[in-house]
């Protein structure tokens, strides 16, 4: 199995061409039954309260869910939990990339 450079961790060719071939099938699959599960996740958010009723008024309704949605108070909610993923998600990108820049400067190009 040929291996890329010294890191004994790297993917081989084989393993890259897998990927290749399963990350796109996986991806249609996934799509394919979120439409099975989606009205179900809806009653069940309505159930335990994390998205309000459509005979609530909701100012912002979510798409093939009968009306419901989320009024001020949980708007406000789900943007502040996409603004502190974002958040995370460009910290560790960030990082990532300063110990990639660090380990290229010490030589090292694995």
């Amino acid at each position: 199995m040929p291996q890329h450079g010294n890191n004994s961790k790297a993917l081989s060719d084989d393993d890259q061409m897998a990927l290749i071939w399963i990350a796109p099938l996986a991806a249609t699959m996934a799509l394919g039954s979120a439409g099975l599960w989606w009205s179900t996740a809806i009653a069940w958010m309505v159930d335990h309260s994390i998205l309000i009723a459509s005979e609530a008024s909701p100012m912002v309704a979510i798409p093939a869910s009968d009306g419901a949605g989320l009024d001020g108070r949980r708007l406000i909610i789900a943007l502040a939990v996409v603004i502190a993923l974002g958040a995370v998600a460009i910290s560790a990108g960030r990082t990532a990339y300063s110990a990639r820049q660090a380990r290229l400067h010490r030589g090292d190009r694995g």
